[in-house]
């Protein structure tokens, strides 16, 4: 077994998977909401752009939270260097926070997962849950199954999906992203896979993420 794992696994195009928090500018929420639609719009028109799914912490609703469905890592490098992609840099800098400097680096954080033959997006859930684990890559064989063995054993109704792979920004972060239906189960499933993985982790973070609208 090996990284990256999904499931159900149920066979693809495959895409890249973006997952980005980032904390809101201080504009007003309605004006925030304006301004996200209309840009999530203009993204949605690119051949590149499969989804984009969004919301907000649980902990904390300053905090967004962008899941992004592209067709694959080597589109969405070539897309990168784009006259369109650089249209929507100026719109980004006006809802997110890039001035205060009480808040700390990881409150505007992005890590990108390549997924070969899995499905063309990320399923809907009413609550998303991200961990960013650090594991050597010296275990992250064990690690995987370790991951595999939960996901075979852990009740299956307990969550929707599960994402697992290494992040193209750094690869001893695995991020693991699951979709749940209600809070009450994200937090006691979340338990079981970091009881069952903890041998390999050095180090994590979760946030959970109440999805409130897909493009």
């Amino acid at each position: 077994m090996s990284l990256p794992i999904v499931y159900p696994a149920v066979r693809g195009p495959g895409r890249l998977l973006e997952i980005c928090s980032f904390r809101k500018s201080e504009i007003p929420e309605s004006k925030f909401q304006e301004i996200f639609r209309g840009l999530m719009q203009k993204i949605s028109t690119f051949d590149v752009a499969r989804q984009n799914s969004y919301g907000t912490k649980e902990e904390d609703k300053r905090q967004a939270v962008l899941v992004a469905d592209w067709t694959s890592a080597e589109d969405k490098d070539v897309f990168a260097a784009t006259e369109q992609f650089e249209s929507v840099k100026p719109i980004f800098g006006q809802i997110i926070n890039t001035k205060d400097a009480n808040w700390a680096w990881y409150d505007h954080l992005c890590h990108h997962l390549i997924l070969p033959g899995a499905v063309a997006k990320t399923g809907q859930s009413t609550l998303y849950s991200v961990s960013q684990l650090i594991v050597p890559v010296a275990a992250q064989t064990e690690f995987a199954k370790a991951l595999d063995i939960f996901i075979q054993t852990v009740d299956k109704g307990s969550y929707d999906f599960i994402v697992a792979g290494a992040s193209r920004e750094d690869d001893e972060v695995i991020v693991v992203l699951m979709g749940f239906p209600s809070a009450g189960v994200a937090e006691k499933t979340g338990s079981q896979l970091s009881e069952a993985t903890k041998a390999f982790v050095k180090s994590a973070t979760t946030y959970d993420v109440k999805l409130e609208k897909q493009y």
